[in-house]
């Protein structure tokens, strides 16, 4: 069965076919089935079951790149001219992003991407295309026909001027965070564990760093495989202890994995996905500090 991103619980209940038919009536067979069981309640944002006795295994499937944002923004044609798409536009493209599915990208992949893009003033957009000439840049920046160009729709920051005098020029810079947390001296303990019998806990220790103070790093562990899989056994949280005002910009944190005895043999590798308090989005693995499982069931 799948289920969409957006649904927090769902209630299922289930009937079982038996071989042969049964009669109806006179002349009527219909196939054999037994009544339909109880409901079944399942939180997918908890795991929790509404009946002990019921073992349910699934899977989250990862949300795929699409999800998270790219090198460039995303740019449409304006009368000839190149536009930013506007914040609507890609929201709506996010949303539609894997529809076949269901949707992938979440509300809080959605807006991470649009602060992502909204923190990026004239002076990032100028950066990230070096060979526009000055006219082409102006124009992506201050609209043309319907689009409002880049300062209108996402930063109204304007480009640094270059203030000169007779003797002297000063050039005012204003550079913000747009870099997600960083993540260093990553480690996994143990590096191997046995579920057959019981299920084993990880402990997952790592320098966290950021000049605006991190928000949050929730850590996965994802099979180390190649084409990427999506597949994980569990994940932990750290969240900044602190109030933002007091929090040091730089800190050893560390959490916990549980990883259940239905957890199938793998090699299993750390990813972060990391916020800050400016809502600079991250996601970074660490294919050098992989944790083995095993199950002998």
């Amino acid at each position: 069965l799948d289920f969409p991103v957006e649904y927090g619980s769902v209630s299922i209940k289930v009937k079982q076919s038996f071989e042969g038919q049964v009669s109806c009536g006179d002349g009527c067979y219909t196939d054999n089935w037994s009544d339909w069981s109880d409901t079944i309640t399942v939180n997918l944002e908890t795991s929790s079951i509404s009946d002990s006795s019921v073992q349910l295994v699934y899977d989250i499937p990862d949300p795929g790149p699409g999800c998270y944002p790219e090198t460039y923004p995303k740019n449409k044609s304006v009368n000839g001219t190149l536009q930013p798409f506007n914040e609507a536009e890609v929201r709506q493209s996010l949303k539609d992003y894997g529809n076949w599915y269901g949707r992938m990208c979440g509300d809080d992949l959605v807006n991470a991407y649009i602060n992502h893009w909204k923190a990026k003033t004239a002076d990032n957009i100028k950066a990230l295309y070096p060979s526009w000439s000055e006219s082409k840049l102006n124009t992506y920046l201050n609209g043309s026909g319907s689009s409002s160009g880049w300062i209108g729709e996402w930063n109204s920051t304007p480009l640094t001027t270059t203030t000169t005098t007779t003797t002297t020029t000063t050039t005012t810079t204003t550079v913000p965070d747009t870099s997600p947390p960083s993540i260093s001296n990553v480690s996994a303990s143990p590096s191997s564990v046995n579920v057959t019998s019981s299920s084993q806990n990880v402990t997952i220790t790592m320098t966290i760093s950021d000049p605006s103070k991190f928000k949050y790093v929730e850590f996965q562990l994802e099979l180390n495989e190649s084409p990427f899989t999506s597949y994980n056994p569990g994940s932990c949280v750290v969240y900044n202890p602190e109030s933002y005002d007091e929090a040091p910009t730089s800190g050893t944190y560390s959490c916990t994995v549980t990883i259940p005895t239905s957890q199938a043999a793998g090699t299993f590798r750390p990813r972060a996905i990391t916020k800050d308090i400016l809502d600079n989005f991250g996601d970074e693995r660490f294919d050098s500090n992989s944790v083995t499982v095993t199950n002998d069931s």
